[in-house]
């Protein structure tokens, strides 16, 4: 999956964004938060479990399934609509979408 340039490029602009990373707490561990994993933590899974399901299917075997459908939550100005967007980017790489399109929803 990683020999994609464009994938590349996108997971390194992912990699260059603040403040979505794992947090710590000071003796090491995972800090732990109230809903959901961090979304860089998220996107790399997903691009594993792709890799993975591209391995089986070579071999034979059934892929996994894997939900698309994400939740970006968090106060305005943190970031939702830009990793939403990248990460539509992601799934088109990947072809996982067609053409990458992300749908914005308000609450109410």
């Amino acid at each position: 999956v990683h020999h994609i340039p464009e994938l590349r490029a996108a997971l390194d602009e992912l990699e260059t964004m603040t403040g979505l990373k794992t947090e710590y707490n000071e003796d090491g561990s995972k800090r732990k938060r109230a809903v959901g994993i961090p979304p860089k933590e998220a996107i790399h899974q997903l691009v594993q479990t792709v890799q993975g399901n591209y391995d089986k299917e070579v071999r034979g075997e059934q892929p996994l399934q894997v939900a698309l459908n994400r939740l970006f939550l968090g106060n305005p100005g943190t970031g939702k609509t830009t990793v939403a967007q990248l990460y539509g980017r992601i799934l088109r790489l990947l072809n996982l979408l067609s053409n990458g399109s992300v749908v914005l929803k308000q609450p109410g």
